[in-house]
């Protein structure tokens, strides 16, 4: 479903066309932004509402082959993170298939540094009924290696997994034309 983001914004009211209009189609298309929102209308939060059910229904049966290997994370997501001059944490979220039914850029940050606290990624993945998640974060300086701050935060999601009950299957480090898989590195701590 692709949908431009000035048509959804075209059927706001005045007051709801300046709450949404830095906002991307999926932060516009949040559940809890619809909800919660003062400034949307009554009829601003029924379009939306519509508009979100059908979104995330078309989404879902328009998943993604299944993720079989960091290859698999590699081919999906190298073409959109690689060559960046600052680092982007991404989640996907996937189902018992482990197909690909949600991805979302979770932080953008400095170039040396994308510390995201668990949180905000599990509150994600509960939106989705997510089973899975595997995280892919790009270093701009092209070398895939992972930091020791890429493992700390890796083996935090892991240890708040069984909160959850989703499992954390990867965390892939893209770098220019290479990535590196840090469970296939060993650098896994499953506790």
């Amino acid at each position: 479903m692709k949908m431009k983001q000035n048509n959804l914004w075209k059927l706001l009211s005045k007051s709801g066309q300046e709450v949404t209009k830095h906002l991307s189609i999926h932060e516009i298309l949040d559940l809890h932004f619809i909800n919660s929102h003062k400034k949307l209308t009554p009829n601003d939060k029924k379009k939306l509402l519509t508009i979100a059910e059908d979104f995330i229904a078309y989404n879902r049966t328009d998943e993604i082959d299944r993720i079989k290997s960091p290859t698999d994370v590699s081919d999906l997501m190298m073409p959109e993170l690689r060559g960046k001059s600052q680092e982007e944490l991404h989640m996907l979220c996937l189902n018992t298939k482990n197909q690909v039914i949600h991805r979302e850029m979770v932080f953008k940050g400095s170039l040396n540094a994308s510390i995201v606290h668990p949180r905000e990624i599990f509150r994600i993945t509960l939106r989705y009924a997510t089973v899975n998640i595997i995280i892919v974060h790009n270093h701009p300086s092209g070398d895939p290696t992972p930091s020791q701050e890429d493992i700390e935060a890796t083996n935090r999601l892991i240890n708040c997994r069984t909160l959850f009950g989703i499992e954390v299957l990867d965390h892939v480090v893209i770098g220019n034309g290479d990535y590196v898989s840090i469970r296939e590195k060993g650098r896994w701590k499953c506790l």
